[in-house]
């Protein structure tokens, strides 16, 4: 595998990454409806506000994915000396890459989900107190707390499934329509 390959995976992990976080900040909007009356007069400007970290992430990483191979060769020119095959092969590589990825996922949920955990506890401790939004923060509280944890499993996934991730991965890469057209003629 030459340098080049090995930025190109890089990137498209990179981006893979960015597309999952969009997901994650999205979180954001939660704490927008659950706000009481008197605090939500400029709810449409928050709501962009919020929405704008998302979509910068969505965009940036298929950016990445799509445009990987041309990134790389910005990053990493090509040189005369390096040798065309190498002992590591793209396929040897991937799932190394799969699980630092799984792991950085994993790493990021963390916080956010003991976060999510002291909120739903202190919520649940004054909900005795009879705040009019106190039901709806704890129930928008708890899909927060869920969202968080399916958010570590998918790190958890990708660090112990990275193998198989890797042979649906070189699939991908080796499938193509013209094959298929070609075995049917």
């Amino acid at each position: 595998m030459k340098t080049k390959d090995a930025t190109t995976i890089a990137l498209r992990v990179l981006g893979i990454y960015c597309l999952i976080e969009a997901f994650v900040v999205l979180q954001g909007l939660v704490y927008i409806f659950t706000m009481p009356e008197e605090f939500s007069s400029n709810r449409s400007e928050m709501i962009i506000i919020s929405l704008l970290p998302s979509i910068m992430l969505l965009f940036l990483g298929v950016l990445l994915i799509v445009f990987s191979i041309k990134l790389a060769s910005l990053i990493t020119p090509t040189s005369k000396d390096e040798p065309t095959d190498s002992v590591w092969m793209l396929k040897d590589i991937q799932p190394i890459l799969f699980s630092v990825a799984g792991v950085l996922i994993f790493a990021s949920a963390i916080p956010r989900t003991f976060s999510w955990i002291s909120q739903l506890v202190a919520l649940i401790k004054n909900d005795s107190h009879g705040l009019p939004y106190n039901s709806k923060v704890i129930r928008d509280s708890w899909v927060s707390l869920i969202l968080s944890s399916l958010q570590m499993l998918l790190g958890i996934g990708l660090f112990f499934g990275s193998d198989k991730l890797s042979l649906f991965w070189q699939h991908l890469r080796d499938w193509s329509p013209n094959k298929e057209i070609d075995k049917r003629a």
